[in-house]
């Protein structure tokens, strides 16, 4: 009867421990959509600028200084805002932004009831201060950090179609921020070593799928890129790129490396990008390494996480160019608060 009882007992904790964690997250996501109902107060502008443009000329085609600027990059999500443009509601734009702020959530609650250790990876990026930030306003990169999240997911498992998904996905990442180039390495090494296992050409037959994926939807964009820069890949190789509406002159390497190559991911500069929760999760981890290792390296994703961080520690990463690293690191991180 007493073993009844506290059984009891800890069903309840657990249950209310759990139901808390997720209300929290549910308020924090209720906060920021409250939040859109204000005006913008920081905004890149010209994120509204093709949507405006299409909506008059109904091409995407402009030189980069038209009288709405319009740069030259891939610009996929910005044309989901040609609906509130062509209702004359440019703040409904921060809705859009919004939703995929809280398909990530969705997400990452998703993963984490099929994998325990996640479980509080919703909690971890919803409480982080850049996210927070971000979450109401008319940005684009929470349409990105989507992208590579669920390719990341979606890649971990299954077989050629799934490839072909996932490259997809991150096809989408590349049609909304070029920079992100720098994770196709990483996916065709991933793919390769977590599926060693099986035959070199049946690895390279993944590896073939995901690229074929990530070009169906990246290329049209990049002949965008033809017709107004003669170069697929701008800013790549290229004697200009820019920051914001600025172009700013350099040479092919100062192009590719435009963000240097600093050890910065874990300077203070970067810190608002962290949940405080997140600290916690990474010093348990590290007390607990030996424990968890076994579950870390039966996690496929951990693998692509390691590789995501080689990559930020050489880059010159700053800020929201880390929301997609902290997407997959809070996944990871949460097993440090979960053992």
């Amino acid at each position: 009867r007493y073993k009844g009882i506290i059984s009891f007992f800890k069903t309840f904790r657990t249950s209310v421990s759990k139901n808390i964690l997720t209300w929290i997250v549910v308020l924090l996501v209720m906060l920021s959509f409250i939040r859109l109902n204000t005006l913008e107060i920081h905004e890149d502008g010209y994120h509204t600028d093709l949507a405006k443009l299409y909506f008059s000329t109904h091409t995407i085609i402009h030189e980069a200084r038209d009288p709405l600027f319009v740069i030259p990059y891939p610009q996929l999500p910005e044309m989901t805002y040609i609906l509130p443009i062509s209702l004359g509601e440019k703040e409904i734009a921060r809705f859009i932004h919004f939703s995929f702020y809280f398909f990530i959530i969705l997400l990452l609650f998703q993963y984490a009831k099929e994998n325990r250790n996640a479980k509080y990876a919703p909690l971890l990026f919803a409480t982080a201060p850049l996210v927070i930030r971000y979450s109401a306003s008319q940005y684009t990169d929470f349409f990105m950090v989507y992208c590579i999240l669920l390719s990341v997911i979606v890649a971990s498992s299954g077989q050629t179609k799934e490839k072909l998904l996932s490259g997809i996905l991150y096809g989408g990442a590349l049609s909304a921020k070029m920079w992100t180039t720098v994770y196709l390495p990483l996916f065709i090494i991933y793919l390769w070593i977590s599926n060693r296992k099986l035959s070199r050409k049946k690895r390279a037959t993944y590896i073939v799928a995901f690229t074929i994926g990530t070009f169906l939807i990246s290329s049209f964009w990049q002949l965008r890129s033809v017709f107004l820069t003669g170069n697929p890949i701008f800013p790549f190789f290229s004697d200009i790129y820019y920051v914001g509406t600025e172009a700013i002159p350099g040479s092919a390497l100062q192009a590719i490396l435009s963000f240097g190559i600093k050890f910065n991911l874990f300077f203070i500069h970067n810190a608002h990008i962290l949940s405080p929760l997140l600290l916690i999760g990474l010093l348990f981890l590290l007390v607990k390494l030996d424990k968890l290792m076994p579950a870390l390296r039966r996690n496929k994703i951990f693998l692509f996480f390691l590789l995501m961080t080689a990559i930020h520690l050489i880059l010159n990463f700053y800020g929201r160019y880390l929301l997609a690293w902290y997407s997959i690191a809070v996944i990871i991180l949460s097993s440090g608060i979960v053992v």
